[in-house]
């Protein structure tokens, strides 16, 4: 069989360069220069670079013509980044969206190709098909007289196959029409690798178009162009060099018929020598990759520098990554950081002066008891979050949950009413949403908006136990003072306003809330049951049922609550003294639990590539579930171990 091709000028330099490295080596240097060091020399091409998924990368390859006969397995590239090898994953064209293969066949169904030439170009053709990828886009075009698109793109190959076995040969050779037509049907798929194939058996007797008119549009083309002549007396070589020459293409010739299936696989071969290469990355910014396609002997490299996570196309490669736009600082993941965590800061600002600014406060018992109080014009999100707030305190009293959350906050300390607590925490979820959208997407942004509507309720678990521990540390002093004033004749409610007046936080202001209850009419064991209720004090307990048993029976209050005191006081020193014995074992379990998180982070920051197993594989994956499991039940069993009851 005899073949004809036409390269690209770099490629023309690089047969004339192996053809003088040849002669050498049969001259003088056989064991220096062994057989594809040649082939060596020609680097493979990165056509394409997505980094949207960062610190996922794909590399788009096309390995040298020295590799186009085999079947390139995962081991035969290897990556470094900035230095740094890197594990990669390989996959064959048309495994992706950036190796999307389009295939436009323009065959001769001229009078000249009856019989076994068409038959033989059917043939062909059809097994070229069976070869492509599965996802390949593939259009057919005939042409005698006139061109005529049998089938536009479509991936359903076997449709193509078919409209093949009906192709007729008749009429003339509208060559140059049918170039022309058959160059329009590609899509404008972005990453896409376009193919035109265009079978021939001799020249243009028909073309309402020139031969430069032809060129014209092939001229800058954004496809592979390769012309499959069939050689007969009518076949026009010229002409088929000139369009391939324009549109950097190739002529492949078949003397005969039944050679044309070869030549369509050549085509084939050159079409699938293509790899999707992937690899984790650990790097930011401007990076350098270098790529290294090695098999039996023969080692092609080449390196190129990318933007991660990125920018537009990198000067002078010829790489279109799928980034965004303007590189630099302001364009980086700690810019968006920064920009993202002020705007929530600033956020999250306004909305705790608009809920806990002191109007709230102040109508809080004209609210309860029903007085009215002239309010001057509000602004418009004061007006916002009053509806927001009063929606949300009507479903809490629907839900039969208003109550609760009340006593809770007060328990807590936190001067808010239920339904502005609400919708405090549901405007923070919407803000922690929003951030987590502009970091990550969409799924850290569910976490992000799910902490503050779980984290809310155990804030109130914390802040109302910090309430329960100052107040029963401070019980016994408490206690200390009723029962000093009680012996310097002052009365019980004497007493508990001077506790009101000189103890400290939060006994001040519990008992500030209980004078005020007692002068508004409420009874003084109702009074102290409900504060009893807030703290959820034992030893507080203690103190109202010495009143209660006094106001039946009378006594010694003052020597009753003596012997109150130092009870208190002697258990508070007790459980000071276990604490301080249980310390060690408490400390230790603390950091028994984070010690496996924070050695993972470490080796996360440091060798991320090591640790991404773990998530990557399937017995990794088991790893964590059983290590998951194993750190809870240790977390309970430790909880077991130092929890103090006595």
């Amino acid at each position: 069989m005899r073949r004809r091709r036409i390269e690209r000028p770099v490629a023309r330099r690089h047969v004339v360069r192996r053809l003088a490295v040849a002669t050498s080596t049969m001259a003088s240097v056989v064991m220096l220069w062994p057989p594809g060091a040649a082939a060596a020399q020609e680097p493979p091409a990165i056509t394409a670079v997505d980094s949207s998924g960062h610190p996922a990368v794909t590399l788009v390859v096309e390995p040298p013509e020295a590799f186009a006969g085999f079947d390139l397995p995962a081991t035969a590239f290897s990556v470094t980044e900035n230095g740094e090898a890197r594990h990669v994953t390989v996959q064959r064209a048309g495994a992706t969206q950036l190796s999307a293969l389009e295939v436009v066949l323009v065959v001769d169904t001229s009078g000249s190709m009856n019989g076994a030439p068409l038959d033989e170009a059917r043939a062909a053709a059809a097994a070229f098909l069976g070869a492509l990828p599965e996802g390949t886009r593939v259009a057919l075009v005939s042409f005698g007289d006139v061109p005529v698109v049998v089938t536009p793109l479509t991936t359903d190959v076997g449709a193509v196959a078919g409209a093949l076995t009906n192709l007729a040969a008749n009429g003339e050779t509208a060559l140059y029409d049918a170039v022309t037509l058959g160059s329009a049907q590609f899509s404008g798929t972005e990453g896409a690798r376009r193919a035109l194939v265009v079978l021939s058996d001799g020249g243009d007797t028909a073309s309402t178009a020139t031969l430069e008119a032809t060129m014209g549009t092939l001229n800058g083309a954004t496809f592979d162009f390769t012309a499959v002549a069939l050689v007969t007396p009518e076949y026009d070589g010229a002409a088929l060099d000139q369009l391939a020459a324009t549109a950097g293409g190739r002529v492949l010739s078949a003397d005969q018929p039944d050679q044309l299936t070869a030549v369509y696989g050549t085509v084939a071969a050159d079409l699938l020598n293509r790899y999707a290469v992937t690899y984790t990355s650990a790097a930011g910014g401007v990076t350098q990759v270098a790529l290294t396609v090695t098999i039996d002997g023969i080692t092609a490299s080449t390196d190129r520098e990318i933007r991660l996570p990125g920018t537009g196309t990198v000067a002078g490669s010829g790489v279109t990554e799928r980034v965004g736009a303007d590189p630099g600082w302001l364009a980086s993941r700690q810019a968006l950081y920064l920009g993202a965590g002020l705007i929530f800061t600033v956020f999250a600002g306004a909305l705790a002066w608009t809920f806990l600014r002191t109007r709230e406060t102040q109508v809080r018992l004209s609210d309860r008891f029903g007085f009215q109080r002239s309010r001057g014009p509000l602004p418009a999100i004061t007006r916002w979050a009053d509806r927001a707030t009063e929606a949300a305190e009507h479903h809490l009293k629907r839900s039969g949950r208003e109550t609760a959350l009340y006593e809770s906050l007060e328990r807590a300390g936190i001067a808010l009413r239920p339904g502005e607590f609400v919708v405090l925490a549901c405007v923070t979820s919407l803000a922690a949403f929003a951030l987590g959208v502009l970091i990550s997407g969409f799924l850290l942004g569910l976490v992000f908006a799910a902490t503050p509507a779980a984290g809310a309720p155990l804030v109130l678990h914390i802040l109302g136990s910090r309430t329960r521990k100052m107040f029963g540390e401070q019980l016994a002093d408490t206690l200390q003072l009723i029962t000093g004033n009680l012996r310097a004749g002052h009365s019980i409610l004497q007493s508990i306003d001077s506790v009101a007046a000189d103890s400290p936080s939060p006994t001040k202001e519990e008992f500030e809330r209980l004078v005020v209850e007692i002068r508004l009419g409420r009874d003084l064991p109702d009074a102290l049951r409900a504060l009893h209720a807030r703290i959820g004090n034992q030893d507080f307990e203690w103190f109202v049922q010495a009143l209660q048993i006094h106001r039946e029976v009378g006594g010694d209050l003052a020597e009753i609550l003596d012997t109150v005191a130092n009870t208190i006081r002697e258990r508070t020193r007790l459980h000071r003294h276990v604490q301080a014995l249980s310390a060690e074992g408490r400390l230790s379990a603390v950091i028994l639990y984070v010690l496996p998180f924070a050695v993972g982070l470490l080796f996360m920051l440091i060798n991320r590539e090591y640790m991404s197993e773990l998530f990557t594989s399937t017995l990794g994956k088991g790893m964590l579930v059983v290590a998951a499991g194993f750190m809870t039940a240790g977390f309970f069993w430790l909880r077991k171990v130092i929890r103090i009851e006595f």
